[in-house]
Formats: C-alpha cells, structure tokens, sequence
C-alpha cells in the first residue's frame, strides 16, 4: 500500500477564528495550496481519499478528490488530536494508494508508527509525506514541499 499523507493547508489562525475551530477555513494561499495539489497528487494515482472532518483539511483535498472523481472520505481517526490511531486500522482500508488528509499533530505520530522511529520530520502546511510499502518490511518515505 502506497500513502499520500497530506498536511492541511494554510487557514485562518487560531488567535483570529472566534467559533467552532472544527470549521475554520482557508486563506487564500491556503485555497491555492489546495488547488496546486491536484498535480502533485495526480501522478500517485489514489483510489481513495479519506480526511479529518474538520474544514480545513476537507478542503485541502476536496479539489484533488473532485477533480479524481473520488469520494471524500470523512474520519475522527484523521481529526486533531486522534495520535495514530489511522495506523492500526490501514489493513481495514481497502485501497492500493490512499490519501490522508490531517493535521500538524497527528502527522508525526502517524510518521513515526509506521516507520518505527521517532525522528523530527517536516510537516510543513499543504506538504505531502508519500510512504511507499507500507506494512511491508521497509516503508519508503518521501517528503514533497507544499505547491507554491
């Protein structure tokens, strides 16, 4: 199985949002972020995208799906704050290549449980970590910068 593990792109900051954080939104930059993954997710050829429910990260991947013709897939287990919890439920997920959609916080531990080791990574906003092989004996990570 193949991962495209896609941080949320740049929203409003906390300090500025005053409701519910579930439904901050995008910047601008952050809607163009989302808009220059359509080609940088394109090539991977997912079948399925599946995204934390919080606004921010539904549409950071919302054009890539629309544009792939792909359902979005709403989970809590990709939502702030849920740790790792994606990575023992992969083999549940039917999919050659899936993307995921979370956040800063999840990211690293998600990172780390399928790598097996805790080493500091980027994760900039609207940056992609690829992981070919996983839950094969050796996961290849790559990490793709964030579209201008």
């Amino acid at each position: 199985m193949r991962l495209a593990i896609v941080r949320h792109a740049v929203a409003l900051h906390r300090k500025d949002w005053k409701t519910d954080d579930r439904l901050r939104p995008l910047t601008p930059r952050g809607t163009r972020q989302a808009e220059g993954l359509i080609d940088l997710l394109a090539p991977l050829a997912p079948d399925r995208v599946l995204s934390s429910p919080f606004t921010r990260c539904v549409d950071t991947v919302l054009p890539f799906a629309s544009k792939a013709g792909l359902a979005l897939e709403e989970t809590d287990l990709l939502a702030e704050r849920a740790g790792a919890a994606i990575a023992s439920r992969l083999a549940e997920i039917d999919g050659d290549c899936l993307v995921l959609c979370s956040h800063g916080d999840v990211i690293p531990e998600l990172l780390d449980a399928l790598l097996g080791n805790d080493q500091e990574r980027p994760s900039e906003k609207g940056s992609v970590w690829v992981v070919d092989d996983v839950g094969g004996d050796a996961p290849r990570p790559r990490y793709l910068p964030p579209p201008a």
